[in-house]
């Protein structure tokens, strides 16, 4: 009697292949709990079908089986190493060049829709953005008798899941291994590309134990609109997703979510267990979405008490508690592999309160009261100290007592500048590198600070607002003329002399042009200040319109822009880069611009400054 290959419960699936679609609103598959396709009828999704339908042809006879080694293409296909719910993974040996390589295809080819080569294709394209070295290199993209494939390196270690045994008694190791995790997940998300499905079997090992990230068949590119699954719909694997994830809240999609999964994958280490596995998949995200994850010392004591607060921190609900990025996170593995003091903190006694009513609903009335009441009487007391504070603006310090911003540990700051070759300080010239900006020399310059850096490149139909509101950072350090480089790149009106065009007519276009990219630059500061009341700024430029040279030029622009936005007095800051329009690199210890930068970033942060 021929016997249809067992199909796995839905909790098992969710749990070992990582199915990514759990839709509480639409028809599911009876088998994955995958979410199918509009229009599709109940019962089984394609890819479990074909599982079905092959396990009722391949059964008859294990003889029968395709074995390997078979060709495919250029490849050689040696054995099958990897299956999961879209795609199967061969080691494989690539003719030309003769190499072995690992080859992901579509499992279900001859049932594959649009969805699932849609899918297929976006993983290709995320991989193919990103050069790292412990991201999974892709070497080939094609389609072989209709049957897509793409090949990449070859990590034969296994994945990080068959290792943790052994690594919940190496703490320092884990730790090593996280930093070069988080790193790669940065530079991802440097790149505009989100993981969303990071988890221990997504991690491969070589022998050495070096990581490499892999699979990003979930992956999503930063402020997308579009999706490949319906609205509703809850992407990764419920262990290891952040609470916005498994809200199926698409349009809050951010590195933040990223940062979730990392700790979740430290927590594992440390303890063995994720931080929520119940029996079903719907369950452990009920409990992501109602409790708090156990402290891992009390799972073990022996974790590190600087390990557990790293990884607490990751794994706070709020997503604006969590470290600001990935390379944050990793700063701070950093600090505690050199034994320096981690900069997350052990939560008071009072977040404790406020998280424990989450859990205690009849406590949350009595709570709000509490806080209100509270709040009621620091507000009058800070209002009174705030007027007679220093000449300081009352009703700035009153929004912030208020309405108390986020702000980051360590702060972030965002370097803003344009690509353009005329926009950056000593290109050409054997200072920087080429395709390197003015915010890669200053993150370099000012890696000994304490700060999170991270940077946007400007273009000249840059609407990135809504990105950089999302970031919150501390402080935006932006070239004044940013805009103004990229616009001139896109119109081509020319370089101008101090003196000007000879020709009127251009003068008078480029004119237009320098106002309309001050204006743009402007109306960003209003957009960012407005919405994120604890960012300041540091605007620098070498003056290009001829006159941000002169002090008080710059004084009456800020008074400009400060009337037009009465909520940004106080917090901008300007800067003239020496040289004019042949100002000195920023790295040219001839010209000082960029130790002027690094004493501007300290006093605004209120940094402490080494002394000699």
């Amino acid at each position: 009697m021929v016997r249809p290959r067992e199909i796995k419960p839905a909790a098992q699936i969710l749990a070992t292949d990582g199915v990514k679609d759990i839709m509480p609103d639409t028809l599911q598959c009876s088998s994955c709990n995958g979410a199918l396709p509009l229009g599709m009828p109940e019962g089984l999704c394609s890819s479990c079908l074909w599982t079905l339908l092959e396990g009722a042809r391949g059964r008859r006879a294990r003889g029968n089986k395709r074995k390997c080694p078979r060709p495919f293409g250029d490849y050689e296909l040696l054995e099958r190493i990897a299956i999961g719910g879209m795609g199967v993974v061969y080691k494989a040996r690539q003719r030309q060049p003769n190499r072995i390589v690992a080859l992901k295809m579509i499992r279900s080819h001859r049932l594959a829709g649009e969805h699932e080569l849609q899918r297929f294709q976006a993983e290709s394209e995320a991989v193919a953005k990103l050069d790292h070295p412990h991201i999974v290199p892709l070497y080939e993209v094609g389609e072989h008798r209709g049957r897509h494939f793409f090949s990449m390196r070859l990590i034969e270690g296994g994945s990080l899941k068959s290792h943790l045994p052994r690594l919940k008694s190496e703490q320092r190791k884990s730790a090593r291994i996280l930093v070069s995790v988080a790193k790669a997940v940065h530079h991802a998300h440097l790149h505009g590309i989100l993981h969303r499905d990071l988890k221990p079997t997504n991690i491969l090992l070589d022998s050495g134990d070096q990581p490499y990230v892999s699979d990003f068949g979930l992956a999503k590119e930063l402020g997308e609109e579009a999706s490949m699954t319906q609205s509703g719909a809850v992407l990764g694997t419920p262990s290891y997703m952040a609470p916005e994830q498994a809200a199926g809240e698409h349009g809050k999609d951010t590195s933040a979510a990223d940062v979730y999964s990392l700790g979740a994958i430290l927590y594992e280490l440390l303890t063995g267990q994720p931080p929520f596995a119940a029996e079903t998949p719907l369950a452990t995200l009920r409990q992501l979405q109602t409790q708090e994850p156990r402290r891992p010392r009390s799972i073990d004591r022996n974790v590190n008490g600087d390990l557990e607060r790293i990884c607490m921190k990751c794994l706070e609900k709020d997503p604006r508690r969590r470290y600001a990025s990935a390379d944050a996170l990793a700063v701070d593995l950093e600090r505690f592999l050199r034994a320096e003091p981690v900069w997350a903190r052990p939560m008071g006694h009072w977040g404790q309160l406020v998280k424990g009513a989450r859990r205690r609903a009849p406590l949350a009335g009595f709570i709000t009261t509490a806080v209100v009441a509270l709040v009621t009487v620091t507000i009058l007391s800070v209002s009174a100290a705030i007027h007679f504070a220093n000449g300081r603006d009352l009703a700035d310090q009153t929004l912030r007592v208020l309405f108390p911003p986020p702000t980051n540990d360590p702060p972030a700051v965002l370097f803003m500048d344009t690509s353009v070759a005329a926009g950056v300080y000593g290109y050409g010239k054997g200072i920087v590198k080429p395709g390197e900006t003015n915010a890669d020399v200053l993150a370099d310059m000012l890696a000994d600070l304490r700060i999170v850096p991270r940077r946007e490149l400007i273009g000249s139909n840059w609407h990135g607002e809504e990105k950089v509101i999302g970031m919150h950072p501390d402080l935006v350090v932006i070239q004044g003329s940013g805009f103004f480089y990229a616009m001139n790149a896109e119109f081509q009106f020319g370089d101008r002399t101090d003196s000007g065009f000879d020709d009127p007519e251009q003068e008078a276009k480029w004119q237009l042009l320098y106002r309309t990219a001050d204006d743009k630059l402007i109306a960003f500061l209003g957009n960012i200040g407005a919405s994120s009341p604890h960012t300041k700024f540091l605007i620098y430029s070498r003056g290009t319109g001829g006159r941000w040279n002169e002090g008080a030029y710059r004084m009456e622009w800020v008074k400009k822009v400060e009337m037009r936005f009465p909520l940004l007095k106080g917090r901008i800051t300007t800067m003239l880069i020496q040289g004019g329009l042949v100002a000195g690199p920023l790295s040219d210890p001839s010209a000082p611009n960029g130790a002027i930068i690094r004493k501007y970033i300290q006093e605004i942060l209120g940094l402490p400054r080494k002394t000699a």
